[in-house]
C-alpha cells in the first residue's frame, strides 16, 4: 500500500515540474482557506479542536501546489482518565485539476504530511487485582508523524473570488509515532491509528487573491 501511494506521489511532483505555462486566457490564482469541517466534528465530538489553514497556488490552472497548515488544541476526559492535547501539523503536495473551466476545480492530488504533538494523561485509573485499582498521571509524550496521502477535491466560485470547496482523502502512515493506550488517541492531521488506512474530509471556504498579470497593471480578480 505505501509503495502504491509513493508512486502517485512522485508521478504528481513530477508532473508538476515538468508542468509548462499555458498561452490562454487562464491567469496565475492564489487562494487561501479556511476548513470549517473541524468545529463541526468539535461540536459532535467534543474533545480535541483542530484550527487547519490552506493555502494553493496556480499559474495555469492545471496544477495546483498546496499547503495546509493546522493547530490542535483540547482535552477529553472519561472515567478512567483525563487526556489534553497541543500540537501542529502540515501537509504539501500538488493537485492535478481536470477542468478547463477557471474558475473551478476538480482535482487529484497527493500530499506529504508531518505532525509534533504533544499528549498529557492525567488522573488515568491504574487497575491492578492484586492491590487494588489506583489513580496517578503519565508524563507528557512528544510525538513525531509522518503520512503521505492521496486525495480528491472539488472548488467552485459561489461569489467574485469566494470559493466553497471539499475534500476527501485516505492516509497511510509512513512514521507511527508509537504505541498508545488510548482509545479517543488521534495523530494530529491524520486522524486514528485503527487500521492501515485512515480517511479524511474537510469543507472549506477559500477567497482568491487578485494577482497582476505579467506586463499589464490589471488584477486578476
Amino acid at each position: 500500500m505505501r509503495s502504491i501511494f509513493a508512486c502517485i506521489f512522485s508521478c504528481f511532483i513530477i508532473a508538476g515540474i515538468n508542468a509548462q505555462v499555458q498561452q490562454d486566457s487562464v491567469l496565475p490564482a492564489l487562494r487561501i482557506g479556511f476548513d470549517l469541517s473541524n468545529y463541526g466534528f468539535y461540536i459532535a465530538q467534543k474533545g480535541f479542536l483542530s484550527n487547519e489553514f490552506s493555502l494553493d497556488y496556480s499559474r495555469n490552472g492545471k496544477n495546483i501546489y498546496a499547503l495546509d497548515v493546522g493547530f490542535i488544541s483540547g482535552g477529553v476526559s472519561s472515567s478512567d482518565y483525563i487526556m489534553k492535547a497541543s500540537g501542529i501539523y502540515s501537509r504539501l503536495g500538488i493537485d492535478k485539476n481536470f477542468l478547463n473551466h477557471p474558475d473551478d476545480v476538480l482535482s487529484l492530488g497527493t500530499r506529504l504530511g508531518f505532525s509534533r504533538y504533544s499528549y498529557s494523561p492525567d488522573n488515568v485509573i491504574f487497575r491492578d487485582p492484586l492491590w487494588g485499582d489506583y489513580s496517578g498521571g503519565i508524563e507528557t509524550q512528544k510525538m513525531t508523524a509522518v503520512w503521505i496521502e492521496a486525495v480528491m477535491g472539488i472548488k467552485t466560485e459561489i461569489l467574485r473570488n469566494v470559493y466553497l470547496g471539499w475534500s476527501v482523502s485516505a492516509r497511510v502512515m509512513l512514521r507511527n509515532p508509537g504505541n498508545v493506550y488510548f482509545p479517543e488517541y488521534k495523530v494530529p492531521g491524520y486522524g486514528s491509528l485503527k487500521g492501515s488506512v485512515s480517511p479524511g474530509f474537510g469543507f472549506f471556504v477559500f477567497y482568491r487573491i487578485p494577482i497582476k498579470k505579467n506586463g499589464s497593471n490589471k488584477a486578476y480578480d
